[in-house]
């Protein structure tokens, strides 16, 4: 059985993987799964959903893992990560025999579910997973949106998830199943401020473009409250992330663009959308001193899409190229051998983007729960989760009394020459900030 800390979800290297590297199209990568890929197709409410699996299910050892999530889709860039990261911890635990629940050494089955960036088919798709498919783990909630529309269900099917989703107010209605791997928005926007007020000079002068969505609109107040008195938003815009156009972006920018103008904050769960807002800032030369995106967690697409735009862009992260100082720590478990794995796997561009280390990471928290049970579903494992404190490839996991993981903050990131780099907290900073940017950016 596995303890608060582990131990099974957090190996010793083995020698090699068992993944394939996946094939290379057109510059993007599709998914590919290791092994055997098996396409399922059913209707389910006039839609269509199906997944990918590993292996065959045929033997009762199998510890079937499902992961609903957005391949294709506005957000298929992101999701498509997340699932490469459960396929690398999978093959990790079944390099060193599977992973153990009840005493027994039970073999590791991934099954990915294309919810295509509709979180109404990640309801139907969730109960397939758990009802049709009965699976041992579940991971989904993959981004807000997903999140908010599963939380009832996963508390009628009393199937604890783990989210890749920012604290809204979904998270605070008592659902002893819906936790996330990050921090509250206080917590998080902390870091923000505290970087923001370090500079020098200090940037006043704010124009903020947020998605119309609870989860970000919160995020922007925190943060400006969090900044201080001395701080003016002197343009406040949101938008429907879903019918914005290069057109509608540009029109914004010319307001958002006022006299003396030296930050300008972008928020969008889409990363197509910040890619949006960055060409059209080009387009129309605007060129503030500092641009920063709340939402540029998959920074190695952006820098692929933008090319020389994303230099100097400035985010929040849980990963960089680099982790050593963060590791050092003692609250990054295993990082640098989870970097090899996922390098080796699926190459550089993934390795250094935070998504999949966020997906071992709920790997990791959802199975020592699950061990430390003895069961698979029901409020005893998400009890136990809640109770957890243990350190993983992504950071400390402790979560509050809602499930958010309240033991660490964000990191700031910069693009620096193609790659994204840490800024902040200087603890764990592996570069100095580029600032201000420069006026003939980028």
């Amino acid at each position: 059985m596995g303890t608060s800390e582990g131990n099974t979800s957090n190996p010793p290297p083995p020698t090699t993987s068992s993944a394939t590297p996946p094939p290379k199209t057109g510059g993007r990568r599709t998914i590919a799964i290791a092994v055997a890929v098996v396409i399922v197709l059913a209707a389910i409410g006039g839609g269509v959903y199906y997944y990918y699996s590993t292996q065959s299910t045929s033997s009762s050892n199998n510890f079937v893992v499902g992961v609903v999530g957005p391949l294709t889709g506005a957000l298929g860039p992101a999701g498509t990560p997340w699932a490469d990261g459960v396929t690398v911890w999978a093959n990790a635990m079944n390099a060193q025999g599977g992973v153990l629940f009840n005493g027994q050494k039970m073999h590791v089955v991934v099954k990915v579910y294309d919810d295509q960036s509709n979180p109404t088919q990640a309801v139907q798709l969730v109960t397939q997973a758990v009802q049709g498919d009965h699976v041992d783990m579940l991971i989904t909630g993959f981004l807000t949106p997903d999140t908010d529309a599963i939380a009832s269900t996963i508390q009628s099917l009393q199937v604890p998830i783990v989210a890749n989703a920012a604290d809204d107010p979904e998270f605070h209605t008592g659902n002893p199943y819906l936790n996330s791997i990050y921090p509250t928005t206080a917590q998080q926007m902390q870091s923000f401020a505290n970087f923001f007020n370090g500079l020098n000079p200090v940037p006043t002068n704010i124009s903020t473009l947020y998605a119309n969505e609870e989860a970000m609109i919160a995020l922007l107040g925190t943060t400006v409250q969090l900044m201080g008195p001395s701080y003016h938003v002197d343009y406040n815009a949101t938008y429907n992330p879903n019918t914005l156009t290069s057109a509608s972006a540009q029109s914004y920018l010319l307001n958002a663009n006022v006299s003396g103008l030296n930050m300008l904050m972008v928020s969008d769960e889409y990363p197509t959308n910040v890619i949006t807002w960055v060409q059209a800032m080009k387009a129309l030369n605007i060129r503030p001193p500092i641009i920063f995106s709340e939402d540029m967690w998959d920074a190695p697409f952006f820098i692929s899409q933008l090319g020389a735009l994303a230099n100097g862009l400035i985010g929040q992260d849980n990963w960089a190229a680099n982790m050593t100082k963060a590791e050092a720590s003692g609250q990054y478990a295993n990082a640098t051998y989870w970097f090899q794995q996922m390098n080796a796997t699926f190459g550089n561009s993934i390795a250094i983007n935070q998504l999949p280390y966020q997906a071992i990471m709920a790997c990791e928290v959802q199975l020592a729960a699950i061990q430390k049970a003895g069961a698979t579903t029901g409020p005893v494992v998400a009890a136990d989760l809640r109770a957890l404190n243990m350190s993983t490839v992504d950071g400390r996991f402790v979560a509050n009394q809602f499930g958010l993981d309240i033991a660490r903050g964000p990191f700031v990131i910069q693009v620096q020459n193609g790659e994204p780099v840490i800024i902040a907290p200087a603890q764990f900073a592996t570069a100095t900030p580029i600032y201000p940017l420069s006026s003939t950016w980028p």
